[in-house]
């Protein structure tokens, strides 16, 4: 992670995210999903890492349960 570039980067993809919500752009959200919406090898294999991590605390979202309930 380059620590010089960070900020400038969190404001760009918040203007290019708000700016999607303002507009509806759906083809353009779908397109920037698609590039960015992916989990690369490196990114996996720390994730896999936290697997024999313990969970004390279960979150429970209740609006996102109630928006796309799980089987």
């Amino acid at each position: 992670m380059n620590f010089d570039k960070i900020k400038a980067a969190v404001r760009d993809l918040d203007h290019d995210l708000l700016t999607l919500e303002a507009t509806g752009d759906y083809a353009r959200a779908k397109q920037m999903l698609d590039q960015l919406g992916v989990i690369r090898p490196n990114m996996q294999k720390a994730l896999k890492g936290l697997d024999d991590i313990p969970v004390d605390i279960q979150p429970v979202f209740v609006t996102a349960n109630e928006l796309a309930p799980q089987p």
